[in-house]
């Protein structure tokens, strides 16, 4: 199974959400960069995991893709 974190866009900035969490960021790359931490511990320990954010208010979810290393 996979675990996804995703990335939206919300009136109070940007919200990050998966199954135990909901955090909110004033940017959404300071939401990204929390969503792929947390998607390399949880690699670490053996889980596949999807990071998925929106662009911008109002668009499509997107793939994130984890940066090498």
């Amino acid at each position: 199974m996979t675990h996804r974190l995703g990335v939206f866009a919300t009136a109070a900035g940007w919200l990050l959400a998966d199954d135990d969490r909901l955090q909110t960021y004033e940017t959404r790359d300071g939401a990204v960069e929390a969503a792929l931490k947390l998607a390399h511990i949880a690699r670490w320990r053996g889980a596949e995991v999807e990071v998925l954010a929106q662009h911008h208010p109002g668009g499509p979810l997107a793939l994130v893709e984890q940066p090498p290393g």
